[in-house]
């Protein structure tokens, strides 16, 4: 019997003891479902997948492997696609699919504490039943989880308007390998107490340790938001177009464009319609603070600049127009995903 297959057995029965049968899984089913990403090129080969309630369950467990060795993998929504989630190499995932305590909103300092495992959008609800939101928005917002969000620093679609992640995490509870647990920052908007640890961690996709929780900082729902959808000719015009709509009577918010590949991807797979004339390329453009909005559409096609555009009368037709950009992702991977790149260009 090999010292591998006798560390691997050790383990397995280590955890169970330690926290009961449902904690640590090593079924193929589990495995296969949790030692993945949304990229599915590589193959997970996972040890097992523990799935921790608590940040004290977090630590206890990371106290074990270390002791053991044994390499882990944090896995949270499983929504990226660059490979940062999978477990190839007999690492123990850890999953913190059961730890979505979303806890009281404080109104007054406009902040919620949330465990890593909290929704992204489970998250918009409850800040939206008090006219707050957090503005860190994505077209998996519907499956992404918070502790992922923060690992990752990701951007999403209003990154133009509010910046990335890091900007609305006021503090973070995170477990190191060793087990130890270190709390960060706090909720207070204005702190100047020493090093802000805290944003060693943000981005740092869990090679540091584990964010378990996270105190977010919220803002106000702006109280008119517009949608539009507008055809150009070019990649050209889509860039001339952002300079217009950045000097334009309004805020951009989001400012999204895709191809016409794109377009009929998403329109074989999904039941919506494009309402805007035939052309290369599209730009969805989301707008806070309009005034005047009609004056500057009517200009740009005018101007030839747009072709063709709808603007949004109601949520359904937000709703509709961001679907035909949301739903690019997962309507190529309706038909086997190609290689695909998130990069920025100056």
């Amino acid at each position: 019997m090999s010292d591998k297959f006798l560390r691997v057995t050790s383990i397995a029965l280590r955890l169970r003891s330690e926290f009961g049968d449902d904690f640590f899984h090593d079924d193929p089913d589990t495995i296969a479902t949790y030692g993945r990403d949304w990229t599915k090129v590589y193959e997970p080969n996972a040890l097992g997948v523990v799935f921790p309630k608590t940040t004290e369950e977090a630590s206890r467990f990371f106290r074990i492997a270390t002791e053991f060795e044994q390499p882990v993998v944090p896995s949270g929504g499983r929504t990226g696609l660059a490979g940062g989630a999978v477990a190839a190499k007999k690492e123990i995932v850890l999953s913190t699919s059961r730890m979505r305590a979303i806890h009281e909103i404080d109104l007054v300092g406009q902040t919620v504490r949330v465990q890593a495992g909290a929704v992204t959008e489970a998250v918009h609800q409850a800040a939206e039943e008090h006219g707050l939101t957090w503005p860190v928005d994505f077209a998996s917002k519907g499956s992404s989880a918070v502790g992922g969000n923060i690992a990752t620093n990701a951007g999403g679609v209003r990154v133009i308007r509010y910046g990335l992640t890091r900007e609305w995490v006021l503090g973070l509870q995170v477990v190191l390998p060793s087990g130890e647990v270190l709390e960060l920052g706090g909720a207070l908007e204005k702190n100047n107490t020493g090093i802000d640890l805290k944003q060693l961690f943000i981005g740092s996709e869990g090679v540091l340790g584990v964010i378990t929780e996270a105190t977010l900082k919220l803002t106000r729902l702006p109280s008119r938001v517009d949608v539009m959808l507008l055809s150009v000719a070019d990649l050209s015009a889509v860039l001339k177009l952002f300079r217009e709509a950045s000097h334009g009577p309004f805020t951009i918010a989001a400012y999204e464009f895709f191809t016409d590949k794109c377009l009929a991807r998403v329109l074989r797979h999904r039941t919506v319609r494009a309402p805007v004339g035939e052309a290369s390329h599209y730009v969805l453009i989301e707008a806070e603070f309009a005034e005047g909005l009609d004056a500057w559409l009517e200009k740009q096609m005018e101007s030839g600049l747009v072709l063709d555009g709808t603007l949004a009368q109601s949520k359904s037709d937000q709703r509709d127009l961001w679907t035909l950009r949301e739903g690019i992702s997962e309507s190529l991977s309706a038909t086997g995903l190609p290689h695909k790149n998130d990069i920025a260009l100056p």
